[in-house]
Formats: structure tokens, C-alpha cells, sequence
């Protein structure tokens, strides 16, 4: 497991810089708008860039179930997962 340290953050919402303890995630998406981080609490944060914006999310299905709006890509998502030890993962349940 990577070293927890200090993450800063400039949060567009708090029109402040926050700081939390946590890694980033190794791969973060490849290049994305996004980063990812495994926080001290064992929490998901991601960073949007080029909107500044936090969300943080207490399980990884948190995220799969609330990206209705917005998408953070396959990339990032099996980055995450790895970070995080699951092997298997998917978008979406389907109830059939």
C-alpha cells in the first residue's frame, strides 16, 4: 500500500484549498480531467481539474450507481478497482 500523505486541493465549491490524508490512485485515469485518490479513512475522493470540484464516496459503489450525469471512464474505474483490490466490477446490474 502506497504512503498516505498530505493532499491539497484547490475546491471550487469551498472557494478555498482543503487538505486530507490519502494516495493517489497509480494510473489515475491515464490522463483524464480526473484524479483519483484513496483517502486515510479508506474513502474514494475524485478530483475534477477543470472544474475544481471534490466528490468523495464511501464505497466504489457509490460511484458506479450515482454517474447518471457524469462519467469518469473506464480507465479511471478499473484504476480505482485496482487500487482498491476489486477484480471484477461492472457499470451496471441488470435485473433480468
Amino acid at each position: 500500500m502506497p504512503e498516505f500523505q498530505d493532499i491539497r486541493l484547490y475546491w471550487s465549491d469551498r472557494k478555498r484549498y482543503v487538505v486530507f490524508s490519502g494516495y493517489r490512485v497509480p494510473g489515475g485515469g491515464g490522463g483524464s480531467k480526473f484524479t483519483a485518490y484513496i483517502t486515510a479513512k479508506k474513502r474514494i475522493a475524485i478530483y475534477d481539474h477543470l472544474d475544481q470540484s471534490l466528490w468523495v464516496y464511501e464505497r466504489f459503489s457509490e460511484i458506479i450507481d450515482g454517474r447518471d450525469d457524469e462519467s469518469y471512464g473506464g480507465q479511471l474505474m478499473a484504476d480505482i478497482a485496482a487500487a482498491l483490490g476489486i477484480t471484477e466490477w461492472a457499470d451496471e446490474r441488470l435485473d433480468i
